[in-house]
């Protein structure tokens, strides 16, 4: 084919895809045509960006997810390269609307939906209008039941170090960044499956990622958790456990990154991550702090809640882990080990956030309690108040944390309301 056969077949497309596609068959090849010569071709994309096409694009690929992936796939690759450095096919599209995205990241075809991530990717880069507009349209919504799906969830490693997830998981973040300016408070509660997805965001972070993409997670994850809609759904529909997980694996990341730093290297020692060998440790960790403090402060605002009290009690097996982590940590201010805790609690101390919040959690819901007597127990036979008066006089809590000292006095003022022993200890 000449070079002049190319340009012929390339406007013949292009005029094909201008057409009404209501009274016009659609042209499969045309797509192919340009998909193909779109990549290279600055100036080709620049004329994708034409609404008729765009539009063309749009309805060829709602129609074709049924029976046609192939042209669905090619449509994808259109709008993909349409958007590349090009505002306006960007504010075309948004104009035009995401329900295509909805339909295409709902397909069973899992190269569909990584393909649909990847061209909102490029739509939403950058751009402020696109990422509002998805959000409108609802868009988040169904990235996270993607993200939440058997597809993303069972990834090989290699997948997603090629990139296979990034587009999704970065369009979320961009999206769910709008919130605060279209949606302070949400009208309604989340679906049940994307309120899953968000608790479980997290989860999809593995060893062999960067620590950057395991932040964003946690932003992503904090957008929501922030909203008093969401925390109230998190408490009627018990999942405060799994928001108190990401605290621990924030924990855990940041001790790893604070051992990189300390450059431990003594016989016998574990092996580091391999987030420590390829990131930079000290800047990785200037990430996750702040957003660890931010996610305390949400644990706090959730256990406030009136709610909170009646879901959750004190003494249920739901809340022991407060209890143990508080008596981990004074056993390691005192350097003992008490046989009242399970194994994987032995190595918690007041220096982290763990300890921090667990105070702050505790302390609220006693503080919802009608009748404090109800919690004796806690000062007569738990002696959780030894505890924390153990930590502050040896010291053992974390200056780094403002409120360490703040969190342990509340939470011992809540422990004196049903004793007179508590105080006078």
């Amino acid at each position: 084919m000449t070079d002049q056969d190319l340009t012929e077949d390339i406007e013949a497309a292009l005029k094909s895809l201008s057409l009404d596609s209501s009274t016009t068959p659609l042209n499969p090849q045309a797509i192919q045509t340009l998909a193909t010569a779109s990549r290279q071709s600055p100036a080709i994309r620049q004329q994708l960006s034409d609404p008729s096409i765009l539009k063309t694009l749009i309805e060829t690929i709602e129609t074709s997810l049924i029976s046609d992936l192939q042209t669905t796939d090619l449509a994808l690759r259109c709008l993909a390269n349409a958007s590349i450095d090009n505002d306006s096919a960007r504010e075309n599209i948004s104009t035009l609307g995401f329900s295509w995205a909805l339909q295409a990241l709902s397909s069973d075809d899992a190269t569909i939906q990584i393909l649909t991530t990847k061209v909102l990717n490029n739509i939403c880069c950058d751009h402020e209008g696109a990422q509002k507009a998805c959000y409108k349209d609802r868009v988040h919504y169904a990235l996270l039941r993607f993200l939440d799906s058997k597809v993303a969830r069972e990834m090989p490693m290699v997948n997603k170090l090629a990139g296979d997830l990034d587009g999704a998981v970065d369009v979320l973040f961009w999206v769910s960044g709008q919130k605060a300016a279209l949606e302070e408070k949400l009208a309604e509660p989340l679906p049940r499956d994307v309120l899953s997805g968000v608790l479980g965001l997290y989860e999809l972070w593995t060893e062999d990622w960067d620590v950057e993409t395991f932040a964003t997670l946690s932003e992503t994850m904090l957008v929501w958790l922030r909203d008093e809609v969401v925390q109230k759904q998190v408490i009627e529909e018990h999942r405060f456990a799994g928001v108190w997980r990401l605290l621990e694996r924030q924990e855990g990341v940041i001790e790893e990154l604070r051992r990189a730093q300390r450059q431990v290297d003594e016989d016998g020692a574990r092996p580091l991550p391999p987030y420590c060998e390829t990131g930079e440790p000290e800047e990785d960790q200037k990430l996750l702090v702040p957003l660890q403090a931010s996610l305390v402060w949400c644990l706090s605002d959730i256990a406030a809640q009136p709610a909170f009290s009646k879901e959750y009690s004190w003494s249920g097996e739901e809340m022991q882990f407060l209890i143990h982590t508080i008596q981990a940590a004074g056993d390691s201010a005192r350097d003992q080990r008490r046989s009242l805790y399970p194994a994987e609690y032995a190595n918690m101390s007041a220096t982290g956030q763990n300890f921090n919040a667990a105070c702050q959690i505790l302390g609220n819901l006693l503080w919802a309690q009608q009748q404090p007597q109800d919690y004796a127990s806690l000062v007569k036979q738990v002696e959780l108040y030894k505890d924390l008066i153990d930590i502050i006089a040896l010291s053992a809590f974390s200056t780094t944390f403002p409120d360490a000292l703040h969190s342990i006095a509340g939470l011992l003022v809540q422990l004196s309301r049903p004793s007179i022993e508590a105080p006078k200890a």
